[in-house]
């Protein structure tokens, strides 16, 4: 009973050790992964980083600690070598398997002579024995030939986990003294207001920058139009307000302070932003209004209100049982909860119907009127009533300046942009009336 016991001891010790290290190594890696910067993202698909997380963990757990003892392993990108023996395999495995049986025939013949010419001097039963294992040796040998290819394989587990050990990591804490502001003013940002000087920015240290020389400054609680052709850099100021990418050149300010010199966590918890792909999970409403359980059951019923969205059915993981303008107004309601001073909608309702835009466009006018709202905006009747509009060019922002007075150059870009909408005597009146209402 004492063996089977020290067995049983031992295969639940080895299983119990391998899922903590599983654990262990599987918490580490996504750490670095969240944590990465978003040029990792760029270039790394989703179905490697998957891989890393399933095959390549489940198997790394039984050869890592062999992974110091081991000086060399088969690279995985050089694959051409391996595919071209294993073809030349295939093609002669008749001759292989006869080579290897005359090997095994040659150590039997070996293990008998030498029997044979010693029988004087050794024991029957170890001549047998030796016998015995000589004629298992092609077994023996095939075993170890297979566990070495195994082994080779984990050990390329082993080498793509240790390649995402060394990922860059974004900087949390910021650069000169960063947490001062997290510390000294909690409440941060109490106004809204928005400067950038001078800012350039790049995806990557050897492409060209996206974004070159952008200044404009924000008022509190001014509602900020960006427009601009596709690849013109507005969605690259999104990305530079939340920190994604660090500037070559310039700064950005909120509130009078430099964003770089403040914790990632603190700049963007002050920051919303209403994608155009919002992100839902299966369950109630109440989970994907508030995900943390930060608020009670009737301030998330009076944000609910506010959009005119009150429902009791269960969501679908991505909210696929909604509409997209639905979806949109659950992250509105969101928003409201957090009750934030700048508010950032990326191309927000470029995918819905003019109805549903008129709606939310409506709601988010009325009830976000104490924040600062910037908006990428794909329809230009959407953001025609707004306070400013920016309009960027190749990287650059090229006008900036009451829409109603940006209608008047006729030669200017956000001119052209209304006229080639085909809506540009709806648009000027829009921004008009507009115009007075601000005054």
């Amino acid at each position: 009973n004492s063996p089977a016991m020290l067995g049983g001891f031992k295969t639940m010790m080895t299983f119990l050790s391998g899922m903590r290290a599983s654990r262990k190594i599987f918490n580490n890696l996504l750490d670095l992964v969240l944590h990465a910067q978003i040029r990792f993202f760029d270039v790394t698909p989703v179905g490697r980083i998957m891989n890393r997380f399933s095959k390549d963990i489940e198997v790394a757990v039984i050869v890592f600690v062999l992974y110091f003892f081991v000086g060399k392993w088969l690279d995985s990108i050089t694959k051409s070598p391996i595919f071209q023996h294993f073809s030349e395999t295939l093609v002669g495995v008749c001759t292989i398997r006869a080579f290897v049986d005359m090997i095994g025939a040659f150590i039997v013949l070996a293990s008998g002579s030498f029997i044979l010419l010693n029988i004087a001097n050794i024991d029957s039963g170890l001549a047998g024995i030796s016998l015995t294992y000589a004629i298992l040796f092609t077994d023996g040998a095939l075993w170890l030939v297979r566990l070495y290819s195994t082994f080779e394989m984990n050990m390329n587990s082993v080498e793509r986990l240790k390649e995402y050990s060394s990922i860059e990591q974004e900087n949390y804490l910021g650069h000169d003294e960063g947490r001062i502001l997290l510390l000294n003013e909690p409440s941060w940002p109490k106004d809204g207001e928005i400067e950038i000087e001078n800012l350039s920015l790049r995806y990557a240290p050897n492409l060209p920058p996206v974004i070159r020389n952008v200044s404009f400054k924000v008022d509190p609680q001014s509602k900020i139009g960006i427009v601009g052709r596709t690849g013109a850099g507005k969605s690259t100021i999104i990305t530079a307000l939340f920190r994604l990418l660090e500037p070559i050149t310039g700064c950005i300010k909120i509130d009078g302070q430099d964003i770089s010199k403040i914790d990632l966590v603190t700049l963007r918890r002050s920051i919303t932003i209403i994608p155009q792909d919002p992100i839902l999970f299966a369950g109630t409403i109440k989970s994907n209004v508030d995900p943390y359980d930060e608020y009670d059951e009737k301030k998330i019923f009076k944000a609910l209100s506010q959009v005119n969205l009150i429902s009791s059915h269960e969501f679908e993981e991505g909210g696929l049982n909604l509409s997209q303008g639905e979806r949109q107004l659950l992250f509105i309601a969101r928003s409201l909860l957090r009750e934030p001073k700048i508010i950032l909608l990326d191309e927000a309702t470029s995918s819905i119907d003019y109805d549903s835009d008129h709606l939310i466009q409506g709601i988010i006018r009325s009830e976000f009127n104490k924040s600062t709202i910037l908006t990428i905006a794909h329809r230009l009747r959407s953001v025609i009533d707004y306070d400013r509009i920016i309009v960027m060019d190749a990287g650059e922002v090229k006008e900036y300046d009451r829409p109603s007075e940006l209608l008047k150059d006729e030669r200017g870009i956000f001119y052209s942009m209304c006229r080639d909408s085909g809506g540009l005597e709806l648009l000027k009146q829009i921004a008009k009336q507009s115009s007075k209402m601000m005054k």
